[in-house]
């Protein structure tokens, strides 16, 4: 049995669905009350009560388990929870290795994020660009990047592990939904959308799932760390393959880049277009391409054509009934 912290989450849960397809049995770690819509249908899981601030529990419910993939953390792009999020992303993963070390897990695959990399000198993001809470800006990026320092250091105590960084997740299994997932639900409800100019690499959950497990099976990945990414698209003309899919059409509304950052300081516009903070704008104005080559050679590692992962995305919230 495998042991997966956040199987509720968007990665989290399409992850259990590949590991139960490979034949694994999964030991699910959740929060007490918590939402498990997302893995309720699922067959051959042992559903686990707990949190990860708490290191009792872990070293508990990872007693006699081979491999730990530690997901559980808090996305939150808005500078409105810095406490909890640094309690959960780094306390918490600390408490996460912790119980590894103390309980002698064979391997933990830690899920981080690229955001959590200082940005390259050049025009090419790859592993070389490391953790560096220092060299990059806002609360989300230090506290992974701080976690993923935890994991790190784990490793120099004899921790067998492999850290995953993906870029910005997209696809079906969006059940929250996430950032990106309201993102293409507005894009079937509203007749005009407001975009602000940019690009970034987006990258379908099912190969970042794929990608973990792929890091995590492999022999020589101890120690080691991936960048999984997909592939770099503008914010027009990845809504416009929404709105081709959807076939829907609503107007276009550019937001120059300094007015979208005012607006994403006012509380009240924070709260109406979540996905509307400095963090996220910032984001799109970055240039470099971000690159899974290292992926691609040593895992084996294929990302799936944007377009198939828009369509599948846009199918399965319509069915769900959260777009039109």
């Amino acid at each position: 049995m495998v042991v997966v912290t956040g199987a509720t989450g968007h990665i989290g849960n399409v992850l259990v669905r590949e590991l139960l397809d490979k034949g694994y049995r999964v030991k699910a770690i959740i929060l007490p009350g918590e939402n498990t819509q997302s893995i309720d249908d699922l067959v051959g899981i042992e559903k686990v009560e707990g949190n990860i601030l708490d290191v009792d529990f872990l070293r508990t419910a990872f007693k006699a388990e081979k491999i730990v993939y530690h997901l559980a953390g808090l996305v939150d792009i808005t500078p409105d929870n810095t406490d909890l999020l640094y309690r959960v992303n780094v306390d918490g993963t600390k408490n996460v290795v912790q119980a590894c070390l103390d309980e002698k897990v064979k391997k933990l695959a830690y899920v981080s994020s690229s955001e959590a990399r200082y940005a390259p000198s050049g025009n090419i993001m790859d592993e070389s660009c490391g953790f560096d809470p220092a060299r990059v800006e806002y609360p989300y990026q230090k506290s992974k990047a701080l976690a993923t320092q935890a994991v790190l250091d784990g490793i120099k105590k004899g921790l067998n592990a492999v850290i995953i960084s993906p870029t910005g997740v997209i696809g079906p299994y969006d059940y929250k939904p996430s950032i990106l997932g309201n993102l293409i639900i507005k894009v079937t409800k509203l007749k005009f959308l407001p975009i602000i100019k940019g690009s970034y690499d987006f990258v379908d959950v099912r190969d970042v799932a794929h990608g973990i497990i792929l890091a995590c099976e492999n022999k020589k990945s101890s120690g080691k760390n991936y960048i999984i990414s997909g592939g770099r698209i503008s914010v027009t003309n990845l809504l416009n393959l929404v709105k081709d899919e959807a076939g829907k059409k609503p107007l276009n509304v550019n937001i120059p880049y300094k007015v979208a950052k005012w607006v994403s300081t006012i509380p009240i516009f924070r709260k109406k277009i979540p996905e509307l903070t400095p963090q996220s704008i910032d984001i799109l104005q970055t240039t470099y391409h971000i690159s899974h080559e290292k992926a691609r050679k040593e895992l084996g590692y294929r990302p799936r054509n944007i377009l198939e992962t828009i369509r599948d995305t846009y199918l399965w919230f319509k069915k769900k009934g959260m777009a039109y």
